[in-house]
């Protein structure tokens, strides 16, 4: 069985603490219909919270923030692989490589704090995207 999506583990993490959407839009400070976005199924519909919002609802719902962010090392290796199929540069790859393990190693080893995986999140997050 495959690892839950982000929506998944919000709804999961929201029933188990016994709020319904509404009750964790108002603790998070957003609108009812953007606590919805997060959880949709449809992936039309759907949006991802900030981090900001994330480590509310992880506040709110009594969770680690590491327990909504399932793939973090998937998201990591494909941000890595992207910049590495589009630098020719031998040498900057190489650091590339080297760099992606340090990251790796602090991903598994289960040992970062909130503010780390902030930080890898977000630069993770910036470099898929570009």
């Amino acid at each position: 069985m495959s690892e839950p999506e982000l929506w998944e583990k919000i709804k999961e993490a929201r029933l188990n603490a016994g709020y319904t959407q509404g009750q964790l839009a108002k603790l998070c400070g957003v609108t009812r219909a953007t606590a919805s976005r997060w959880e949709s199924e449809d992936p039309e519909v759907r949006r991802g919270p900030r981090v900001d919002h994330l480590r509310k609802i992880a506040d709110i719902t009594g969770k680690e923030i590491k327990f909504f962010m399932p793939n973090l090392k998937a998201n990591f290796l494909a941000a890595r692989d992207k910049i590495l199929q589009e630098e020719e540069d031998i040498q900057l790859q190489q650091k590339v490589r080297v760099l992606a393990k340090e990251f790796m190693d602090l991903i598994l080893d289960g040992n970062l704090s909130e503010k780390e995986v902030d930080m890898l999140y977000s630069l993770i997050t910036s470099l898929r995207n570009n």
